[in-house]
């Protein structure tokens, strides 16, 4: 017998989303992480000792195509790589998922469509939290729901920017971030939009890294477990090397041998590859799952640049990561071939000069230091790199890992900064003085800049040319999957966390099916930035219905049977739209519950009864909103589902009917005078 039904190798934007949507299943799943917690410290907003001191940087050495040793600025922690992200959530366009024709070749279609990812990057946006502003970005493909949270606002010297732009004939939109700001309510906002967010790890736990968002909540579950300090060096399979019977885990020097029913590699991409390759045995002579050698190849990571621009006034900006320019994204009447995008980064501070260049500002005093950084612009440029296989992760004896990479599509990316730095001038910059910022790196770019990295497990549809099946399963080994950025066949020019997330969502709904397993939570339900947890826009809870059907059938059932057999003001369908438990219907046609109960027809006993009942539904053991807030509304725990609270004030009526209009398209009202007249009896005897 198993140890466990699921066993996840990485707790990052791939391993650790995937936990947290397998967690409600009651499945036995284990979360194995090879580093730590990140501690918590006055250190974690220093710049000294996060771009200095790379203290939260891992102490591997990994080696070029040359045999030269270098320092990859990897971070091993729970959540991986997302701790020190800058958050900038993008989706990848729809041209992405196509072929396309860049200066130095093909960038290859994926096997399946933006149209199929689409919804998980709905749930993925509302899982993480991500403020953005629909319609701005000219290159934005189509989206089944608004962001959940309203846009970062630019402050003045970046709104001047923006308005500048806008004036000079291109379209800025404000980054999409995953950041639990809550603009509206400061004092109970996580986020207080400081400097220190862009490469630093967040000490209030306000951003919405991997650890916060996923791997937390999923712990609360008692089927999760989570094994830190455990690094996995082998998988082993059985005879007919079709199955993975065994991972094997280091723990301070000693090893252990677990078992599960499914194993998920998620260690990253240079390591995911490192890992299979490590695994090789006689059925898999050259690394398992890589009977079509393409484990380890394709790797990308962009063709990146931070580009420092002195602004001719001074830049009082503290969180600066607000704008992006999309406009040379594609093929278009200056050039023929995409250049890539553009956006701000992280606010220089004169620290991160001294770590990312040592030698270069050895001898420059602080002050001038200082006085760089009070009049920076900082502007992150993306170009896309082209997967090539000898692009690749190899493996040599004593476990040494070779990442050998020859830049391609260098073209473009020259480009894109000469266009930035045309546009400048007419921007308040100083443009003999744009320059370029190794940011967070020490060492080479081509080699050290790890953070974007991408392919080496590519899915496909052919077994001769992938590694994956568009489930990320190993075309060879069947309870093998791979969910972190490895299976990219190609990586676009956006940042890949939220195509990582998505898509570790869509894999984790392809899991429950092959596990037969039913989740109750709402693995996309969205938390307000002060904590709060708040009902998702109609189009999200009818996506990912099957997590929230108890709540909308019994609200839709009982307005259903009120309405038919007492007030005989028609009937609101409940109909199918997928199967739940026991055959029944589990849809819910949001347009005719808009026609069926409308505020003008409902009685106002029966606009109190319905709202008193949302209240027990909400306060009650459903797993949806149990233990949480609900727009400030504190949900007590261990009351029965179908012994409702007594009625509340007429200002929970109101948060609750809100909720119920947003996520059910139910139109009602509740005042406070019909809301204190229902009774604990009536409305027992009418709901159950």
């Amino acid at each position: 017998m198993s140890d466990f039904d699921v066993i996840i190798i990485g707790s990052g934007a791939g391993g650790g989303t995937l936990a947290h949507h397998l967690a409600p299943s009651g499945k036995r799943i284990l979360l194995l992480e090879r580093g730590d917690w990140l501690p918590r410290e006055p250190e974690n907003w220093r710049s000294e000792n996060v771009f200095v001191e790379n203290r939260y940087v891992s102490p591997d050495t990994w080696y070029d195509a040359h045999g030269k040793p270098f320092q990859p600025q990897s971070h091993y922690f729970v959540g991986g790589a997302t701790k020190m992200f800058g958050a900038a959530l993008y989706r990848m366009r729809r041209e992405d998922f196509g072929e396309l024709r860049h200066h130095d070749g093909l960038s290859p279609a994926w096997p399946i469509s933006y149209d199929e990812m689409e919804p998980y990057y709905t749930r993925a946006e509302q899982l993480y939290q991500v403020h953005g502003a629909r319609g701005e970005d000219p290159t934005e493909p189509h989206a089944s729901a608004p962001y959940p949270f309203p846009a970062l606002a630019h402050e003045p010297r970046i709104q001047r920017l923006a308005d500048d732009l806008a004036k000079a004939g291109y379209r800025p939109f404000h980054t999409p971030c995953g950041v639990m700001l809550d603009a509206a309510n400061m004092p109970y906002s996580k986020c207080v939009r400081c400097m220190n967010c862009d490469g630093f790890p967040c000490v209030l736990g306000a951003k919405s890294d991997a650890e916060v968002i996923a791997v937390r909540p999923a712990l609360e579950h008692p089927n999760v477990t989570l094994r830190t300090n455990n690094r996995v060096v082998r998988l082993e399979t059985g005879a007919s090397g079709r199955e993975v019977t065994g991972v094997v885990v280091d723990h301070a020097g000693k090893t252990e041998t677990l078992r599960a029913d499914i194993v998920v590699v998620a260690c990253g991409a240079a390591n995911s590859a490192r890992l299979l390759l490590a695994s090789a045995n006689d059925k898999h002579p050259n690394g398992l799952a890589n009977g079509s050698d393409m484990v380890g190849r394709h790797y990308m990571f962009h063709n990146s640049a931070a580009v420092l621009a002195l602004s001719e006034e001074e830049n009082p900006t503290v969180y600066q990561k607000t704008l992006g320019i999309n406009d040379f994204y594609f093929a278009g009447k200056e050039f023929d071939y995409p250049l890539g995008n553009i956006q701000m980064v992280g606010k220089s501070q004169a620290p991160m000069f001294r770590g990312e260049r040592p030698i270069e500002t050895l001898l420059a005093p602080m002050w001038s230091l200082d006085w760089i950084a009070r009049h920076a612009v900082d502007f992150w440029l993306t170009t896309e790199d082209l997967p090539a296989p000898d692009n690749r992760v190899t493996l040599g004896r004593d476990d040494r890992l070779t990442l050998a990479y020859t830049p391609n599509n260098q073209v473009p990316k020259k480009q894109l900064y000469e266009k930035l730095k045309s546009m400048l001038g007419h921007l308040g910059m100083k443009t003999d003085h744009l320059l370029p910022r190794h940011a967070y790196l020490k060492n080479d770019i081509s080699v050290a800049g790890v953070a974007h990295q991408a392919g080496t497990c590519r899915f496909g549809t052919d077994p001769a040319t992938s590694v994956l099946n568009t489930d990320c399963r190993t075309h060879e080994v069947d309870n093998l999957y791979v969910v972190d950025t490895s299976f990219f066949p190609s990586i676009s020019a956006v940042n890949p966390s939220l195509t990582a997330i998505a898509n570790a969502l869509r894999v984790g709904d392809h899991l429950l099916g092959r596990l037969g397993a039913h989740c109750r939570q709402a693995a996309t339900t969205s938390r307000s930035p002060s904590g709060g947890q708040i009902g998702s826009p109609a189009a999200l809870f009818l996506d990912d219905f099957a997590r929230t059907a108890e709540l909308c059938r019994k609200v839709l059932q009982f307005a259903q049977a009120i309405l038919h057999r007492q007030y005989r003001l028609g009937v609101v369908d409940v109909h199918a739209g997928n199967e739940g438990k026991g055959g029944e219907r589990g849809g819910v046609d949001v347009d005719q519950a808009k026609r069926g109960v409308s505020g003008h027809q409902m009685p106002a006993a029966l606009r109190a009864i319905l709202t008193q009942t949302a209240i027990g539904l909400l306060e009650g053991g459903d797993q949806l909103f149990s233990r949480r807030d609900l727009h400030g509304l504190r949900l007590p725990e261990g009351k029965g589902i179908h012994r409702p609270a007594r009625p509340r004030t007429a200002g929970t009526a109101m948060t609750v009917t809100h909720c119920l209009r947003r996520t059910l398209g139910l139109d009602f009202h509740c005042s406070a005078k019909t809301h204190s007249h229902v009774s604990h009896d009536t409305l027992l005897n009418n709901v159950w």
